[in-house]
Formats: structure tokens, C-alpha cells, sequence
């Protein structure tokens, strides 16, 4: 009886979402048996309470107060683990970024690629002209010109001029190229806070994803928490696929043929899957679903995220994907470098956070996997940072490439009119 009440709340609610006569016809039929079930227990207790029956006014309310008390002390399970233990008792596997998001609807039509000038930023060229051909897509070449840094606070105006003409002139050269390729491309040349104005173009172009190595110009020698990488992905919500300048060959291809996907049970990291989807399509590939058994001290959780894997993998296999699925390893960061090289991954798919949740800061701060696994491994890694808000207040200056007659920014121009005045 009692349950029948509570599966009868639960179908009002679904009406209350969703008018329809199925859920409507439900309810009523779940609340006819219901009530012919309570004047039977009604009938039962009038009947039998000098009996025995009594005694469920007496245990019901204990256990209720027992219960009650113990689940208190245990606290509430971890999001992760609530969330497995309730896809685990259904037995199958509908996440929302599968049921709801088409293959069609993770395109890559606008890729942004960064360059600075340096041989090393060059090196995401490569991969970045294969999604461009793989996906029709368009490349939107961008220089950022930082005038407050180190190198630049020095230079005469005569300096700074000929710096300016020569980047433009090498943006020039390098979209040619890319055109002679019959390939569509577009130039951005900014002045400003690289990571910000990166962003920028990509809000406003509406880019799908940006490919940039993880070191460029300013940064030999410096370790990827103080990259320019680490601050474009701080900043921006669009997909990031970071490219790290080896001599190691596996680290500059352009075709990713084995993939791995690290997955923790969470929704946040469940976003990468419809990039999954599109990213093993157009290269053939083989994807290996990867997971460590950490993250919760309940008995079994080993067990739970191994058959999370296995119903992600049945259910991107049914659609056609070539895909396994592994939990081993202790350590979430290191074994998923172990991982990659001992399969020969190719490409490394990952959101900037996991247990953690959303970081609805101006900034989205990586998380410590994620950070680790970007600064050590050798091949590409797919980060996607969660969505936050708009970043407002920006200011950028767009010049056209066509005129290599340059200007001094708006500051200086308007300094040197003062300083003639």
C-alpha cells in the first residue's frame, strides 16, 4: 500500500512534466490499486490488531528511527557512486550526451590554431590541416602581438614596428600556404593578453575547436603549469586539443587511430562522449574506455565502475565503434599515461575535471589528472573544459593582414600624439 502511494506521487509528477494519456491512464490505474490495497490493509488491521497487527505501529517507527539514525552517520554516498549505483540497478545505460546529442551535432567547422612565430607552435599545423580536410572545416589562424611582455617592454618603436610587420608577414605567408593546399583559412592579428584574445576569436568565430602545442615562443623551459596552454584553457570553453613538440613521431600525427577515453562515472566526464562518437568516425579508430578503480572507500566500487565501462562500451558498440573497455592501475594520473603507452595510444580524450564538479569561477582551473597527463605524455590530449558564463569586459583590436603599411596600436598612437603635443 505504501509503496503503491509513493510509485503514484512519482507518476503524478510525471504527468505534471509530460500531459500525455499513457501517464495519465497510469496514474489512474495505480491509484485505483492502490486504493483497493489500503482498505484491504485497513480491513486487515481492524480485523487482526488485537492479534499481532498492533506490533507494526511499534517496528515500523523504530526501524524508520533506526534507519534514520545510521543513514546519518554514514552521510550521503559520493555523487559518482550515487549516480553508478542507480545506472547499475536499472541495468542499462542512457546518458543524456548519448541519447540527446547526434553525431551530426559535434561538427568541427571552425578550428582556431594559434601561432607565434616559433617552430614549435608551427607543430600543431599539421594536425590542425587534417581536421580541416577530415571535417571541411575552416582554420582560423591567429598572432596575438602581448606588447607588456618581457621581450617586447624593451623594444623602440622602430622595433616594435618591424616585429609587428614581420609576424604579419609570416600570418600571410603561412594562410597562403594553407590555401594552396585548397584549404579555407582566415587571419586574426590581435594586441593583448594572448590567452584572452585566443578566446576571444573563438567566441567570436564561434570555433569548435582549438589545436595549439603545448609550448610555443615564450615558453621554452617552463613547465606546462605556467603555459600559455594552461591559461587558453583556463579562459575558454571551447574544446582544446593540445599538441606537445617531441622528436617522438606519435606525438605529431595527424591521424588518431587508437584512442583512449578517460572515464570516472561522473556527468562532467561523460561530455567527451559525443566527441567520442565523432572523432573514432572519421579516423577508423579504436577507442579504449579507460577507468581506475579509486575514488570511493565502499566495498565493490572496483566491481561499479567496471560495469559502468562495459555498458558505455556496449552502447557505443551497438553503434557501430570499434571499443573496450579496461579499469586497472591505482593512481588515476599516472595510470593513464602507463595505459597510453603501453597501447600505443595515439590520442588521450579527457574533461578538465571529473569527481570535482563544475568550477563556476571566471576561470576554470584544471584539474590535477588532467594537469599531470598534459605535462607528461608524449602524444595529443582532447581536453574539453566545462562550460561556464561568458567572459565580459574584453577588449581586443582586430588588424587586417592586407595592410602592411602597420599602425601603432590605438595606446601608443595616442601616447606618441601626446608626447608631439
Amino acid at each position: 500500500s505504501m509503496t503503491g502511494w509513493a510509485a503514484a506521487k512519482r507518476l503524478f509528477r510525471y504527468l505534471r512534466q509530460d500531459l500525455s494519456f499513457g501517464n495519465f491512464f497510469s496514474l489512474i490505474g495505480t491509484v485505483l490499486a492502490t486504493a483497493l490495497a489500503t482498505i484491504a490493509t485497513v480491513i486487515i488491521f481492524q480485523e487482526r490488531f488485537m492479534e499481532g497487527a498492533w506490533l507494526y505501529f511499534v517496528l515500523i517507527p523504530a526501524l524508520y528511527i533506526g534507519f534514520t539514525y545510521y543513514r546519518k552517520r554514514l552521510g550521503s554516498p559520493p555523487s559518482v557512486e550515487e549516480r553508478l549505483g542507480a545506472v547499475i540497478a536499472e541495468q542499462k545505460y542512457y546518458p543524456t550526451s548519448l541519447t540527446e546529442i547526434q553525431l551530426d551535432e559535434v561538427p568541427f567547422h571552425k578550428i582556431v590554431v594559434p601561432l607565434d612565430g616559433s617552430s614549435l607552435a608551427e607543430q600543431a599545423l599539421a594536425t590542425a590541416r587534417a581536421f580541416s580536410r577530415a571535417y571541411n572545416a575552416e582554420l582560423e589562424i591567429i598572432c596575438v602581438e602581448n606588447e607588456e611582455a618581457e621581450e617586447n617592454i624593451h623594444m623602440t618603436d622602430a622595433q616594435m614596428i618591424e616585429h609587428r610587420t614581420e609576424l604579419q608577414k609570416y600570418i600571410s605567408l603561412v594562410s597562403q600556404l594553407i590555401r594552396d593546399d585548397n584549404l579555407e583559412v582566415k587571419t586574426h592579428y590581435r594586441y593583448g593578453e594572448p590567452a584572452s584574445e585566443i578566446d576571444a576569436v573563438s567566441r567570436e568565430m564561434n570555433a569548435d575547436l582549438i589545436v595549439m602545442t603545448t609550448r610555443g615562443k615564450f615558453e621554452i623551459g617552463q613547465i606546462i603549469t605556467k603555459s600559455m596552454a594552461q591559461r587558453v584553457i583556463q579562459n575558454t570553453s571551447t574544446p582544446v586539443l593540445l599538441i606537445r613538440p617531441t622528436n617522438n613521431w606519435r606525438s605529431r600525427r595527424s591521424e588518431f587511430k587508437n584512442i583512449l577515453v578517460a572515464l570516472d562515472g561522473s556527468e562532467a566526464a561523460e561530455q567527451v562522449l559525443p566527441y567520442i562518437r565523432a572523432f573514432a568516425n572519421h579516423f577508423d579508430s579504436k577507442v579504449h574506455l579507460f577507468s581506475v578503480p579509486e575514488g570511493s572507500e565502499s566495498e565493490g566500487y572496483g566491481e561499479k565502475i567496471k560495469q559502468y565501462l562495459d555498458n558505455v562500451a556496449r552502447t557505443l558498440h551497438e553503434e557501430g565503434l570499434n571499443i573496450d573497455a579496461e579499469v586497472s592501475g591505482s593512481g588515476p594520473a599516472r595510470s593513464i599515461l602507463a595505459e597510453s603507452q603501453a597501447e600505443k595510444i595515439d590520442l588521450i580524450m579527457m574533461s578538465s575535471h571529473g569527481r570535482g564538479g563544475v568550477d563556476r569561477s571566471d576561470q576554470i582551473p584544471i584539474g590535477s589528472v588532467a594537469l599531470k597527463v598534459i605535462e607528461e605524455t608524449l602524444c595529443p590530449v582532447f581536453l574539453l573544459p566545462l562550460h561556464r558564463e561568458d567572459m565580459v569586459g574584453r577588449k581586443s583590436v582586430e588588424v587586417s593582414l592586407d595592410e602592411l603599411d602597420v599602425e601603432l596600436p590605438p595606446e601608443k598612437a595616442e601616447a606618441e600624439e601626446t608626447d608631439g603635443d
